[in-house]
């Protein structure tokens, strides 16, 4: 991941990293991938938790405006939206 990262910097290319959220995230009930010998995929609730992430990486980073585009669902302690879907608004 590292060098992922500093690529990135190098060529100014937003970069997130997903683990954190995952080892959090798998805490809960909900399994968030295959548990297999050769089955180690997200879950449909694995890529909920990678599409959720992505949304809000992008909106922080300015990629996505947010004056087009919402998170609805839960919000954080600063009133931002993250949640299960991202909606176009009028």
């Amino acid at each position: 991941m590292n060098a992922f990262r500093e690529l990135s910097i190098t060529e100014g290319i937003p970069f997130t990293e997903l683990s954190p959220v995952f080892i959090e995230k798998a805490k809960g009930q909900q399994p968030l991938y295959y548990d297999g010998k050769f089955e180690t995929h997200p879950t449909p609730a694995g890529y909920r938790v990678i599409a959720e992430s992505v949304a809000q990486f992008l909106v922080e980073q300015g990629v996505v405006p947010r004056a087009k585009f919402h998170l609805e669902g839960r919000s954080t302690a600063g009133g931002e939206a993250i949640g299960s879907r991202v909606c176009r608004t009028q």
